[in-house]
């Protein structure tokens, strides 16, 4: 019995490592680092950016973390070249594609509350994904969600391609492909 015990627990403790040394959540107590000032996190934007993950990424949390800090650097450096001139609520407006297009995809992307889903058959299959979208969004605007590429400059499908001067970048396990700046020789 004690060595079932200790073979479960030990199990348990390698998924949970395996789990956090990933990057999915910060277990780093000594600094936490926010994201975008408390400020610029309002229930509506938490919302667009939770709708912009969903739609950049489905329901595919290594996507979600690595897309939310880019969004959230490339937002930074436009603050600090014209601070006030765009909020992060817009910025993922005008950046993440699924908010801008119409689709039948995009328009219920666009159209998902924060809170539970509408009862409905279609939205039942969903409802546990989105409230985990939700909560890694809660923690990832409190700082408790470490940036798996902090190299990362942009995102996008396997029908995008790098900008001028960025190269390919390792952000986990994601179905993305990410880019960052090649280091100047």
């Amino acid at each position: 019995m004690t060595t079932k015990m200790t073979s479960v627990c030990l199990a348990a403790a390698t998924i949970l490592t395996s789990f956090f040394s990933v990057g999915m959540v910060s277990a780093r107590t000594r600094e936490i680092v926010v994201p975008v000032p408390a400020e610029q996190l309002d229930e509506a934007t938490k919302l667009t950016l939770a709708r912009a993950l969903v739609g950049e990424a489905d329901w595919h949390t290594p996507d979600h973390i690595a897309i939310a800090w880019v969004l959230s650097r490339r937002w930074r450096s436009i603050e600090n070249k014209k601070p006030g001139s765009v909020t992060f609520a817009d910025y993922i407006a005008k950046y993440a594609a699924p908010l801008k297009t119409k689709s039948e995809r995009t328009i219920w992307v666009q159209s998902l509350p924060w809170g539970d889903l509408p009862a409905t058959a279609k939205n039942a299959q969903y409802q546990r994904h989105w409230t985990r979208v939700r909560a890694l969004v809660e923690a990832w605007s409190q700082g408790r969600v470490a940036d798996p590429c902090p190299s990362a400059w942009h995102y996008g499908g396997a029908m995008d391609r790098a900008g001028e001067g960025q190269r390919p970048v390792s952000c986990g396990f994601t179905r993305n492909i990410f880019y960052g700046f090649k280091p100047r020789t």
